[in-house]
């Protein structure tokens, strides 16, 4: 790529700086209404279990997020009901119970109450004597919406019998929750008095009590680092429904963000000239009040705003974009929902990153930054939402981002504000994106660390999701992939025919996304820390994971060659010989060349695990045995298949045969649930290679509540690595 200069022209962007009425919904910052309640196991003062005079007074104080304590699931001495979703119903709000003992035949404990939906729910256990009643604290995920953060919500009740108890149970959760870059706030029945020192561990160590100085037991607590402002405290005098008072803390969040504006037009907002022959990173801050049903410029090289709108959704892709996506260099602009999209073209080829708002939106009257990093020495872009890393891209068609072109920011009756563009050479990592995030937002929006492996097995996914998972409706197929991904607890998903849907996929996992081409995609819990383009990127392609410090495994998803049909070829009167031939010429063909490419790679690193799975679209020798000739679709044949027999000679192994062995009792068919008349067999496989791995089981996963969303099963392996016995 020749060296590009960039001349910024800055448009006259209509109504830039504020769109009517923009910061003016309310006279005040946005705010969140907390209650703590001890409800006193459902029991009034008065002896009477009334669930409507509880709903009844915790609506009247309309909170977001409540702590209750005090409840009962299945306990005798409440009539055996279980309160949570009772109050839950009658307030109109979601619940989470957490058990803290078994008590009279059913479970006691701490639940949480709230407008939004709760996510990542758990139950962490405090510090306790044996003489003493066991105590918990709930947790859970919510995202209040618009202008507020994430955040961890937990309700506790701590030890009302020894202060020391007490003190050691506040210490926990000062270790469980004052770390981390998601704002937290906890409420409850402390049982300890302000000044004492259960309290002083979190008062002195960074948590404030928005309840002083009316402070008694029961508390809302935040973190110091998060910018909380306390707006009201209510304590209600309600001496009949339960021995405690309900308190009510409203909080404001108010952010700091000290953000540099761009006046339109002006002049070299970025540098004048810079070489983007080789790897660049370009980033911008932008807030929009509300989504703006278009597609507006917000930074582009090209003629974006050209191009006629349309709806590219098929089998094969999905979303809104521009017909000028095709067109050579770079566009950043804004979904009709209000996420960012990115798109890249080369004149003939394009690639876009087409997001949801609710994962990566900025139409909601906050400041943002989005953008990108082009990185030419390993051949794809690396985007940027907020300080994360969102996705990686495989740039193999579209390298060539344009010559002698300038960057435009805006564009004409867009309602937005631009800020902070930067255009540097390298490539921005991981690690600096969010620490810079951080140090121009505030701790507060730092994007989420990614979880560090913890020894226990890894569950490996793959699966053809069949068209982007849209065959089963564009929004609910798509769901019905995520939910499976969700329920089977995946750490690594290798995914074909992703279609356009990774980032709606990915983005609602949490997960971090590598797209090789619009068919493979490899989508990860773990960090991806490299990638590795071998082969045809329809057909192959993969990432090195780091699981934890000192601990990478390697990763690839496979789709070959779908013909010739076996069904069709069993069912003719072939030999036995020609299945094998055939399936040579296109699959084998295929895997070969993947394996010349794949194998002086892994050589180079031969301690490291690697992972290879995907839609092989073949059967395997290790299933057409002479012992299951017998089964209905072998058509008494014995098949020596040539793409399993050069897995199985390259030295890797199958992974459900490793944990099924006899194909007779466990053919593990992939092929396919969504049509059951056809031809079945096992076409798709993980397969692992390194003797660090120990496979502690498979499964093939077919079923889903409301339908199964793809023609494949999903093949899912329990792999325990031994590290112990790999060589340093």
């Amino acid at each position: 790529m020749a060296c590009i200069s960039l001349r910024l022209i800055l448009l006259a962007v209509l109504g830039m700086l504020a769109a009517p009425g923009f910061g003016q919904a309310t006279d005040h910052p946005p705010r969140l209404r907390v209650l703590s309640y001890n409800i006193h196991h459902g029991r009034g003062t008065d002896g009477v279990f009334d669930y409507e005079r509880l709903a009844r007074i915790i609506n009247d104080l309309e909170p977001d997020l409540v702590a209750l304590q005090e409840v009962d699931r299945g306990v005798r001495r409440s009539g055996g009901v279980d309160q949570a979703p009772i109050l839950a119903e009658l307030t109109g709000m979601h619940s989470a119970f957490g058990n803290a003992l078994y008590h009279q035949g059913g479970e006691y404990g701490e639940a949480i109450l709230s407008r939004f939906p709760l996510h990542r729910i758990r139950a962490h256990h405090l510090p306790f004597r044996a003489d003493l009643e066991p105590r918990t604290a709930l947790a859970a995920r919510v995202d209040p919406g618009p202008g507020l953060p994430d955040l961890v919500f937990v309700g506790t009740h701590l030890c009302h019998q020894q202060q020391d108890t007490r003190t050691e149970q506040t210490k926990r959760l000062h270790a469980l929750f004052s770390s981390g870059d998601t704002p937290v706030i906890m409420a409850g029945d402390f049982n300890a008095r302000p000044g004492s020192d259960p309290m002083n561990v979190l008062l002195e160590d960074g948590w404030v009590d928005a309840v002083a100085p009316r402070s008694r037991i029961d508390y809302v607590l935040h973190r110091e680092r998060d910018p909380w402002h306390v707006a009201e405290v209510r304590i209600v005098d309600e001496p009949v429904a339960s021995d405690h008072d309900p308190v009510l803390v409203v909080l404001e969040w108010r952010p700091t963000e000290h953000i540099r504006t761009i006046d339109l037009p002006a002049e070299h907002a970025i540098p004048e000239t810079v070489d983007c022959s080789g790897s660049f990173t370009f980033r911008m801050c932008v807030r929009m009040d509300a989504a703006p049903g278009d597609l507006p410029t917000l930074a582009a090289n090209k003629a974006w705003s050209d191009g006629e709108i349309r709806d590219y959704t098929t089998n094969n892709e999905f979303g809104i974009g521009r017909e000028s996506g095709t067109t050579r260099g770079f566009a950043i602009s804004v979904l009709p929902d209000g996420a960012w999209t990115w798109n890249a073209g080369d004149g003939k080829s394009r690639v876009d990153h087409r997001p949801e708002a609710a994962d990566q939106g900025i139409a909601d009257g906050r400041w943002h930054e989005i953008g990108f990093a082009c990185d030419q020495e390993h051949g794809v872009a690396h985007l940027f939402h907020d300080g994360r890393r969102v996705a990686i891209h495989d740039l193999r068609q579209v390298r060539d981002l344009g010559a002698e072109a300038a960057v435009q920011l805006g564009s004409d009756g867009a309602d937005l504000e631009i800020g902070e563009v930067r255009l540097e050479p390298g490539v921005l990592s991981r690690e600096d994106a969010a620490r810079q995030f951080a140090r121009r937002f505030g701790e507060h929006r730092r994007p989420i660390t990614p979880p560090t492996w913890d020894g226990e097995p890894l569950r490996v996914l793959a699966w053809n999701i069949w068209h982007g998972g849209r065959r089963k409706g564009r929004d609910e197929g798509v769901q019905r992939v995520v939910d499976v991904i969700r329920q089977c607890d995946a750490d690594i998903v290798l995914m074909q025919e992703t279609y356009g849907s990774g980032p709606r996929i990915s983005g609602r996992l949490g997960f971090e996304y590598f797209l090789r081409s619009s068919n493979l995609s490899v989508m990860s819990r773990y960090p991806i820390v490299d990638v590795h383009r071998l082969g045809p990127a329809f057909r192959f392609g993969g990432v090195t994971v780091e699981l934890r410090a000192g601990v990478r495994v390697q990763a690839y998803s496979l789709w070959i060659d779908y013909r010739p049909s076996v069904g069709k070829q069993l069912t003719e009167e072939a030999t036995t010989g020609q299945p094998e031939a055939a399936d040579a010429r296109t699959r084998g063909r295929d895997m070969q060349g993947i394996l010349e490419v794949l194998l002086p790679h892994l050589a180079r690193a031969p301690n490291t695990p690697v992972i290879v799975g995907g839609d092989f679209n073949s059967g395997s020798h290790l299933d057409w045995t002479h012992a299951a000739r017998g089964l209905p679709n072998h058509h008494g044949r014995v098949v020596t298949w040539p793409v399993s027999k050069m897995m199985h000679d390259a030295g890797f192994a199958d992974a459900f045969r490793v944990a099924h062995p006899d194909p007779v009792a466990d053919p593990g068919l992939t092929w396919s649930p969504e049509f059951r008349d056809s031809h079945q067999d096992r076409i798709d496989y993980v397969y692992v290679r390194g003797h660090q791995w120990k496979v502690e089981d498979a499964a093939v996963l077919s079923e889903h509540v409301d339908g199964w969303p793809s023609d494949h099963g999903a093949v899912l392996a329990t792999l325990r690595l031994e590290l112990e016995r790999a060589t340093p």
